[in-house]
């Protein structure tokens, strides 16, 4: 005879399974853009780090001591 299992999933438990596989789903996403990235940069097409990307210097404000 088989054993009896009983589960019991309410609303809260379904939504998180749904932000658990949508976390999931993004963490794809940013690995996957992460790694492109890094491909293109290899093969030589990644053009600038950011550094000299042409944008204004910010500004920080000094510290008041």
């Amino acid at each position: 005879m088989a054993p009896l299992v009983t589960a019991y999933l309410d609303a809260g438990s379904g939504s998180m399974l749904v932000s658990a596989v949508a976390a999931g789903a993004a963490g794809v996403g940013v690995a996957a853009k992460v790694g492109w990235r890094r491909l293109k940069r290899a093969a030589g097409r990644g053009g600038s780090s950011g550094a000299d990307s042409g944008a204004e210097p910010r500004e920080t404000p000094a510290a008041e001591t």
